[in-house]
C-alpha cells in the first residue's frame, strides 16, 4: 500500500516542492501517517496500546526520522527532544 501527501492545497503552497520544501511536509506528514497506520496495526492485532513494549521506525524521510517515532509515543513532544 502506498500513501501520498500530495494535494491541491499542497501543491499550491510549494510549487516547486524543494527538499526543503518536501522536509518541512514530511515533518507533519511522517508523524500523521505513522499514527494512522499505528491505529489500524493495534485494531487488527486485537491488543491495546499499553501492551506495546518496542517502537521501531523506519523511514528513508530524511532528518524527521527519529523525531516520527518519539511524535508518535509522545505526540506532545516536539522533534527537537530527539536530539537532545
Amino acid at each position: 500500500m502506498r500513501f501520498f501527501h500530495h494535494t491541491d492545497e499542497l501543491l499550491a503552497t510549494h510549487p516547486d516542492l524543494s527538499l526543503d520544501a518536501t522536509m518541512d511536509v514530511v515533518a507533519t506528514a511522517a508523524p500523521e501517517l505513522a499514527a494512522s497506520a499505528a491505529v489500524n496495526a493495534i485494531a487488527e492485532w486485537g491488543c491495546t496500546a499499553g501492551d506495546i513494549t518496542h517502537l521501531v521506525v523506519i523511514t528513508n524521510a530524511g532528518s524527521h526520522a527519529l523525531g516520527t517515532g518519539v511524535r508518535l509515543v509522545l505526540p506532545s513532544a516536539s522533534a527537537s527532544c530527539a536530539t537532545d
